[in-house]
């Protein structure tokens, strides 16, 4: 009882993460995810008043496949937020979000700086799970695991190479899956590996980066290919359905042990939803 109860504490914890974190489309911004409250977590705490200092997003690129928001919510800059924080945890954490890497570098040297340390409300993260999250969190993904920090981080529910391969970071997930101790084929709570995030969550502004996402995974000859999540879809069967470039990579990368008819769900298998979404 008790672990279904951390189960399902860990992946209420996963989708209040997941509904926090936006994301901004041009690295000329400094944040290119931001964490933000909802109106009823607002309500809920009130007496919180230190708010994340976000900048408004002008890309025209990407607005359609990320949130922004107004410039009437902001309230710091981001040197404001780095000058008022003593806390080094906290200053490791705006280096990393500001995308200041040799600040971030000289943050990890100081013995007092945890880089595993797991922050709480309302981020939900460690710095190398939000760095899998961020177009340029690749070199920072690189210098925690230097540092010691584990690429398996919870084991529950989503890992760091889910968080690169969703949001397709090809340089976070090759920094990862070159550490001996990255398991690929680790699964979230929905029973997700990190090709089905990559192949679910490919959208047609980064494609390139997801595409390299999808390669560099089925390039591993032990990537395990034909696991089902909790519904009964393995990545191919999730890819058929939504990503026709993800299918003709996985047939042409792993044609051989690829199982296109052992797993259906209502009543259709991979190669029904091929044949039917894709002739």
């Amino acid at each position: 009882m008790d672990s279904a109860n951390n189960a399902r504490s860990h992946h209420n914890q996963e989708t209040r993460s997941e509904e926090n974190f936006t994301s901004f489309g041009s690295e000329d911004w400094p944040l290119i995810h931001m964490f933000h409250e909802s109106n009823e977590e607002i309500t809920d705490n009130a007496d919180r008043n230190n708010k994340e200092a976000v900048p408004k997003n002008t890309s025209s690129s990407e607005n359609n496949a990320f949130e922004t928001i107004s410039a009437d919510k902001l309230s710091f800059t981001s040197e404001d937020i780095e000058e008022e924080s003593e806390n080094l945890q906290d200053r490791l954490l705006w280096a990393l979000k500001y995308n200041k890497f040799e600040r971030f570098s000289s943050l990890l040297k100081v013995p007092e700086v945890d880089p595993k340390f797991k922050y709480e409300k309302p981020h939900y993260t460690t710095c190398i799970e939000l760095a899998c999250r961020l177009q340029w969190g690749g070199k920072f993904v690189k210098i925690l695991l230097e540092h010691g920090v584990k690429p398996n981080v919870h084991e529950i529910h989503q890992e760091p190479i889910h968080y690169a391969a969703r949001y397709g970071n090809p340089e976070a997930l090759e920094a990862l899956l070159k550490n001996k101790k990255t398991k690929i084929n680790v699964v979230d709570s929905s029973g997700r590996t990190a090709l089905h995030h990559a192949v679910k969550y490919s959208h047609k502004e980064r494609d390139v980066q997801y595409e390299r996402c999808i390669e560099l995974l089925l390039q591993r000859p032990d990537l395990a290919l034909n696991i089902p999540n909790t519904s009964g879809y393995t990545a191919v069967h999730e890819a058929a359905n939504t990503n026709k470039k993800a299918v003709e990579l996985i047939l042409k990368y792993r044609n051989d042990d690829v199982d296109l008819d052992s797993y259906s769900t209502r009543g259709r298998t991979a190669r029904d939803c091929i044949l039917s979404n894709h002739p």
